[in-house]
């Protein structure tokens, strides 16, 4: 089956979102550079593409439901999804154990690749039945609007978005955090929007094939999103360091 250009292209979108985010943010951490200012815009900012990222994962997972529907039944198909949840969620914690040994202030625990890995394996029974994803995706979307200001006095549930309270943990902080709702709401509006822009694995109407360059290189950078995702934290520090903008603690 042929890729979608156009869901890489957004993706690739969400790549250069996420580095303009993180140079900010690096400034910010590692320099005297203020951008307290700008905390509101930086925020949506972060937020925006996570949604951009975490929708395009529902809608992946139309298309690869589609391409492998048929030649894959049962339970290897189930299996296979599970797999690859798997193998997303320990690259998370490749990324945990990372930031315990380099920034254990601000662990990320449960961040953007455990949540995809989560929500692999959790959306796969709706993948079979997307009409189910609209209503699920509203209800998961409405816990987490509930749950989100709930603070309890334990982090053993921050992942599902349960918030910390001030009393147990002051100053309680995580790099990255991308709980299970509301955001599952947007993977599962994802699957629901694939399965009707792309019924079958085709698009529903036909778009042209683009020969711009620039067009080309955010699908390249979305096809190889996980790769960048790992690898552009590391050279933005590198390149600050070499620039002698920033001096990390752990260099």
């Amino acid at each position: 089956m042929q890729r979608i250009w156009e869901v890489d292209f957004i993706r690739g979108i969400a790549i250069v979102l996420m580095i303009v985010f993180h140079i900010f943010f690096d400034l910010d951490y590692f320099t005297r550079f203020d951008f307290s200012a700008w905390s509101m815009e930086l925020f949506w900012l972060a937020r925006a593409t996570v949604a951009i990222f975490v929708f395009l994962v529902g809608v992946s997972l139309t298309l690869s439901y589609a391409k492998t529907n048929g030649n894959i039944v049962g339970t290897r198909l189930a299996w296979k999804y599970i797999k690859r949840g798997l193998r997303i969620f320990s690259m998370g914690l490749i990324i945990t154990a990372f930031t315990l040994i380099f920034f254990p202030q601000g662990l990320i625990f449960f961040g953007i690749i455990h949540f995809i890995g989560a929500a692999i394996i959790i959306s796969y029974p709706l993948l079979s039945r997307p009409k189910l994803a609209l209503p699920f995706g509203l209800v998961a979307f409405v816990v987490g609007l509930l749950i989100n200001g709930i603070a309890l006095d334990t982090m053993l549930f921050t992942w599902l978005g349960f918030s910390v309270s001030a009393a147990y943990s002051p100053g309680f902080y995580t790099f990255d955090l991308v709980p299970l709702f509301p955001w599952l709401g947007i993977v599962f509006l994802g699957i629901f929007a694939g399965s009707k822009l792309y019924p079958n694995g085709q698009r529903a109407k036909e778009a042209p094939e683009t020969k711009s360059r620039v067009l080309k290189l955010f699908s390249w950078m979305g096809r190889k999103s996980l790769i960048i995702y790992f690898l552009h934290q590391p050279a933005i520090i590198t390149l600050l360091w070499l620039a002698g903008v920033i001096q990390p603690a752990f260099l």
